[in-house]
């Protein structure tokens, strides 16, 4: 666990050692390691401007040497790369994100701000909760059937519908116009919630809970 707040279960002294024991692992500088607030909105951060209020879900740079990182227990964890113009993103899905659409945020960010072509945009998603544990109040089912109808399960007339939240995800980069060969929604993501020796999940545990981060960066020559 590397985030640390009010909810979580770690206090703060441990949370920073384990973000300097990943730091020394992974080969970056943990004091230029930027990790989005996961707020519920969809408001990316620019590595190098003034912080929005309110908090952020998304970090954006093409900066060298520094690392952009998102938390996840079930919300998917997306990054975001653009070999070209070396430009990189992670941010925080989860389902109020998702409908707030900040994966279109992101890839209009790099697309428009950082001069990202559409087809050179690689996007990956992290480990989250599956179609098959993530059920659904049905009042709010509506905006997932907006985006795509197929990501909307249901088990039967007396049961909650469950929701494919990495298949909305798609849907959104897809309409933004990133290449479908280009997303991977398959390689590192298991479920969080039938995981649980691997795995945070806020589903299955409650709180106070850890979490999983995934994390991006552009390293000098």
């Amino acid at each position: 666990n590397v985030l640390y707040t009010t909810a979580k279960r770690d206090p703060l002294v441990l949370i920073e050692e384990n973000r300097r024991r990943l730091a020394s692992k992974a080969g970056f500088d943990v004091e230029t390691l930027y990790i989005a607030k996961a707020v519920h909105g969809n408001t990316v951060y620019e590595i190098g401007t003034d912080p929005p209020d309110g908090g952020y879900d998304g970090v954006i740079s093409n900066k060298s040497n520094v690392t952009c990182a998102a938390p996840g227990a079930d919300c998917v964890i997306i990054l975001f790369a653009d070999p070209i113009q070396h430009v990189f993103a992670a941010i925080h899905s989860g389902w109020k994100g998702t409908v707030a659409k900040i994966p279109s945020v992101t890839v209009r960010s790099m697309h428009g701000k950082f001069g990202s072509k559409l087809e050179d945009i690689v996007v990956v998603m992290g480990p989250s909760i599956c179609k098959n544990c993530f059920e659904f109040g049905k009042d709010d089912i509506q905006q997932f059937e907006d985006i795509n109808p197929q990501c909307v399960l249901h088990k039967g007339l007396d049961g909650n519908p469950t929701i494919d939240l990495k298949l909305a995800i798609r849907t959104l980069l897809e309409e933004e116009g990133v290449l479908p060969e280009h997303i991977d929604d398959t390689t590192t993501c298991p479920c969080t919630v039938e995981n649980p020796n691997q795995l945070y999940s806020y589903r299955r545990d409650g709180r106070p809970f850890g979490n999983q981060i995934g994390f991006i960066g552009l390293r000098s020559n």
